[in-house]
């Protein structure tokens, strides 16, 4: 078992373990105490997540070596003085590797090309052929990003994508679509949001982009 405990004003990710979607919430450590964990409600675009007492949620916060987490049950909830939610831990803490609960807003752009062939440069390369698809991300993790068109994607397509984050030179990694589901925009015209799962990525690579998330995660929570 990691010798490894959460501490006060420490930022997590809260997601929801009785529900199908893995979509994963920031928050962050406001007291712990004999009674249980207290964190910042957890918001959504400015809305509280509707977290109910005795859901089962997992928490995850990062070290430098690892991404750690453990499940809990939510106690209770208050929205005075703070809205928070009380939290008590049920499992050991365990390294992990489900960086994809690890999610956060981001609007970064991305370019899909086909998967580079044997005889043709890398896509960084002059004489690269054109992008597919050029567009800009919803949000992103550790696993992977989705981002809106009006054109579905089959599910199982691969691509090699290029991504730039903030003072980063661009990342080229490949990725799959898992997950293509319609949607509606402002002006009630139909899109379509589609989840990319990176699966080919370099660890280091990887890192970077667990780092700008929880660089997010803070900018988030300072507001």
């Amino acid at each position: 078992m990691p010798n490894v405990s959460l501490e006060v004003n420490e930022l997590v990710s809260v997601s929801s373990l009785d529900l199908e979607t893995k979509e994963s919430y920031s928050s962050r450590v406001e007291d712990i105490s004999p009674s249980g964990i207290s964190i910042a409600w957890p918001t959504n675009f400015g809305v509280r997540v509707p977290f109910r007492n005795d859901e089962a949620v997992y928490i995850s916060f990062v070290r430098k070596d690892a991404i750690y987490g453990f499940s809990a049950k939510v106690k209770q909830n208050a929205v005075e003085p703070i809205p928070i939610l009380v939290i008590e831990q049920i499992s050991e803490t365990r390294r992990t590797q489900r960086r994809d609960f690890v999610r956060v807003p981001a609007f970064l752009l991305v370019e899909l090309y086909e998967p580079t062939k044997p005889d043709q440069p890398p896509s960084l390369e002059e004489g690269a052929p054109a992008p597919l698809l050029r567009t800009n991300t919803i949000d992103i993790s550790g696993g992977g990003f989705a981002f809106h068109d009006r054109q579905p994607i089959s599910v199982g397509t691969e691509f090699e994508v290029q991504m730039s984050l903030p003072n980063l030179s661009p990342l080229r990694v490949m990725a799959r679509c898992v997950r293509c589901e319609p949607r509606s925009d402002a002006k009630g015209n139909r899109i379509y949001r589609m989840g990319m799962m990176f699966t080919t990525i370099p660890e280091s690579l990887r890192s970077k982009i667990v780092r700008y998330v929880f660089e997010a995660q803070k900018k988030v929570l300072s507001r």
